[in-house]
């Protein structure tokens, strides 16, 4: 990596750090105080608020921040710009008023809402749009490569997606959850808009008919429509999945779901840190410095992954319950799934970090739709029946897996160099996704996971001892 690659990576991975601890203790908070029926509320709204993020997009995120450099001067690089917002808000409007419908209908929703439909309404579609408005500026700040403004940002919306649905829910109840969040995305977005303003005073108020242009916009979908149809396979699969979890067990059921989606947090910092980085200096980098950049994450984020999960699981029977409380039994199993599953997503989602042809896009994607098909079938044949959200997390694990293992040839060489040779790590990998579904601490469990972090740092010490600090 050069110079700017390592201290944008450096700094990602710290502000990931603080973020993940911050996010992590108001989340142990909000299970601990906020009454039952918030929690389950509280993972359904941003189970939604993710829904319009990923598809309101269209994909025309990726595609932006492909095209952004190719742009030659502040004209062309605003037009690209105010398309690329324009287009994004317009389509989360409809995305949102979908989602909006669909959770007005859930019969697990609290019954508060049933006499105040106005109010839910009215402050879901507030909290959706703003969130998904705020995202697609903070993402042109992205592109631009400012990152340590918005590290910084990650850093304050963590505490305050924390802070502001707790003291809602203490105070008003679920009617406090979404309002806390529907104003911390308003604050969030003005926040983007006016360092956006600060930064570059002609985006004020120009001509629309000077700052639109089709033919960007057709540019953007045709490079972003493929990186688009996997998370619109994944919500067509997830989203009612989840939402019928909702409508037959009720919403207190996704309380589970929620602690298990914070013990994957802890493992997501690896990939999340790394994912912006990768992706905005690669565009920069001619094509043998951005593969060997693509192979020292690839090989980072595997090894790493592999000894947080082996610890995560060799305590997880104790801490969870110790953490969250007795409420949390219930999750082990599911929680498991999900930390392997965090690790996994990650390590699929590194090729996407480099700008690809369309022909390169186009198989990645299709391999990601057939992965996600495969991995619903088993997982809804097998799981459904008896536990919903056993085949959601299966799912989240299957998929990404089938992808890493089935990479077209040409992508599997950015990831692994031809003369390295990865096969014991990858039958431990595999052999380690066997201990997601037997929490029970037997002692060939035990055995494994011990094993297995002697094998990771016997056979990654030059790796790994490029993170420790150096004086």
């Amino acid at each position: 990596m050069t110079g700017s690659t390592r201290h944008a990576a450096a700094l990602s991975f710290g502000t990931q750090l603080s973020t993940k601890a911050i996010n992590l203790g108001l989340s142990v908070a909000f299970v601990r105080l906020a009454p039952a029926d918030c929690l389950g509320y509280f993972t359904l709204l941003i189970a939604a608020a993710q829904l319009v993020c990923s598809l309101g997009r269209v994909g025309t995120n990726y595609s932006y921040a492909v095209l952004l450099p190719q742009q030659k001067n502040s004209t062309a690089r605003l037009r690209l710009t105010t398309t690329y917002s324009l287009f994004g808000l317009t389509s989360s409007v409809l995305v949102a008023a979908v989602a909006l419908c669909q959770l007005a209908y859930a019969k697990g929703m609290p019954e508060a809402f049933q006499s105040q439909a106005l109010l839910f309404s009215g402050l879901t579609l507030t909290y959706l749009l703003s969130d998904s408005l705020s995202e697609t500026v903070w993402s042109i700040h992205l592109a631009r490569g400012r990152f340590q403004v918005v590290f910084l940002r990650d850093v304050w919306l963590a505490l305050g997606k924390g802070l502001l649905p707790l003291a809602g829910a203490l105070w008003l109840g679920a009617a406090g959850v979404v309002g806390g969040l529907a104003l911390l995305s308003l604050v969030n977005c003005w926040i983007a808009l006016t360092l956006l303003q600060r930064q570059q005073p002609t985006m004020g108020l120009p001509a629309l008919g000077s700052v639109w242009s089709w033919s960007l916009l057709l540019q953007l979908l045709k490079k972003g429509l493929p990186f688009f149809s996997v998370p619109l396979v994944t919500n067509l699969i997830l989203w009612p999945l989840l939402m019928k979890v909702v409508n037959t067990a009720g919403i207190h059921q996704l309380d589970g779901l929620r602690i298990a989606q914070i013990c994957a947090q802890v493992i997501g910092i690896l990939s999340a840190s790394l994912m912006p980085v990768l992706l905005v200096q690669s565009s920069h980098q001619e094509q043998a410095a951005g593969h060997l950049m693509h192979q020292r994450a690839f090989q980072a984020c595997w090894s790493l992954s592999l000894l947080i999960y082996c610890l995560y699981a060799l305590s997880d029977t104790t801490i969870l319950p110790l953490v969250f409380g007795q409420g949390a039994d219930g999750a082990i199993r599911i929680a498991r799934i999900l930390v392997a599953a965090a690790a996994v997503q990650g390590l699929s989602q590194i090729p996407m970090q480099r700008p690809l042809s369309t022909t390169a896009l186009t198989q990645l994607s299709l391999l990601q739709i057939g992965s996600l098909a495969l991995a619903a079938f088993i997982a809804i044949q097998a799981f459904q029946p008896t536990g919903g959200l056993m085949a959601y997390a299966i799912i989240n694990l299957i998929s990404p897996l089938i992808t890493v293992l089935c990479l077209p040839a040409a992508l599997r060489q950015r990831l692994v160099p031809e003369h390295k040779g990865f096969l014991p790590q990858l039958c431990l990998s595999l052999l380690l996704v066997t201990t997601c579904f037997h929490h029970e601490q037997g002692p060939f469990q035990i055995g494994l996971l011990l094993a297995t972090v002697v094998v990771i740092v016997l056979s990654n010490r030059q790796l790994l001892a490029a993170f420790q600090p150096r004086p």
